[in-house]
């Protein structure tokens, strides 16, 4: 899983044809649970298969963290019909799949899956993990 650190990381991820990306923050159980299933589901999905979706951890634990700046963009979505927040930052460890920028899919926790829904909900933005 690759980590949002910075502007340059988050261009990266609104660049890939494929980005499925968890925000994360340490002071929920949630989060932190949600995490080990989205990492289940990255293994499964990408067992050595090059060129499928890039998996992204976003840190939003509090304004000093590494990831915090996404808020802006994730509410920009918000004025485009996808409804994130204030979901998105109650700390349940919500997901967004991004497709060459654009928000295609949204779950407002990972603990509310398990890996297979989530590969099921991958699958349909960004094709079947035995295409090439």
């Amino acid at each position: 899983m690759r980590t949002v650190n910075n502007p340059n990381d988050f261009t990266q991820l609104l660049q890939c044809d494929g980005a499925i990306l968890f925000i994360y923050v340490d002071w929920s159980a949630y989060a932190r649970e949600g995490l080990q299933i989205v990492e289940e589901a990255e293994m499964s999905l990408n067992d050595g298969h090059p060129g499928k979706p890039t998996f992204w951890l976003a840190d939003v634990s509090d304004a000093g963290s590494p990831g915090y700046f996404i808020g802006e963009w994730l509410k920009q979505q918000n004025d485009r019909g996808i409804r994130m927040f204030p979901l998105i930052a109650l700390g349940n460890g919500s997901m967004v799949w991004i497709k060459n920028g654009e928000v295609v899919d949204f779950a407002m926790s990972a603990l509310h899956l398990t890996p297979q829904p989530i590969i099921w909900k991958t699958e349909a933005p960004f094709g079947s993990r035995d295409q090439a």
